[in-house]
């Protein structure tokens, strides 16, 4: 997946592509975020939840989220799990006086993640992107010229650097090389062969 920016009802906007050997989808929204992103993997679906899943991503994220954890825990016990759009979850934020943007963006992260889920979404699912956090979900992998970069940015002071940086880039390279070859020579019928990289 990529996206780019686009003209979106005569305002710039950004234009996402979500494709796979099957398909290519494409949206174009107002913002570029990972909100926005799991937006459009929920397609048409509205709801946010708060569910045991939701609860336990927002945990994982750190301690600066904890006593909102807390908060979303007791409203989870107390049954109150589903806000049908996004103002009503905006309301319940600002009732229980959560302010802080990080924490909202977070919160309704987690809360979007599980709702995709809920949709029979598969979270081992690959995202494969360029290096930017939007996409950075689930199970996150980046395409070979964004993971070149760090690379790309290592200085070489004298011709030994140099040639070890070189010596790198055409291992690299060549280990992309060998995976393609690996790949157009794999079965149709789903077989496995054993590779010889």
């Amino acid at each position: 997946m990529d996206d780019t920016g686009a003209r979106y009802k005569f305002k710039n906007g950004f234009s996402t592509c979500i494709n796979s050997k099957l398909f290519t989808y494409f949206k174009t929204t107002e913002t570029k975020s990972r909100i926005n992103f799991l937006q459009i993997l929920r397609s048409n679906e509205t709801r946010y939840c708060i569910n045991t899943s939701a609860l336990s991503c927002l945990k994982q994220v750190g301690p600066t989220t904890h006593k909102y954890y807390d908060i979303l825990q007791q409203s989870y016990d107390e049954s109150h799990r589903i806000f049908d759009e996004k103002s009503m979850v905006d309301q319940y934020l600002q009732h229980k006086g959560i302010k802080a943007p990080y924490a909202i963006k977070q919160i309704k992260e987690a809360m979007l993640i599980e709702t995709v889920i809920e949709q029979c979404f598969d979270p081992n699912t690959i995202i494969h992107s360029g290096d930017v956090g939007q996409f950075n979900v689930f199970v996150h992998s980046l395409c070979w010229k964004h993971t070149e970069r760090p690379l790309l940015n290592v200085k070489s002071y004298n011709r030994e650097h140099e040639q070890a940086l070189n010596d790198k880039m055409i291992a690299y390279w060549s280990l992309y090389r060998l995976l393609c070859e690996y790949k157009i020579s794999l079965p149709i019928d789903g077989t496995t062969v054993k590779p010889s990289i």
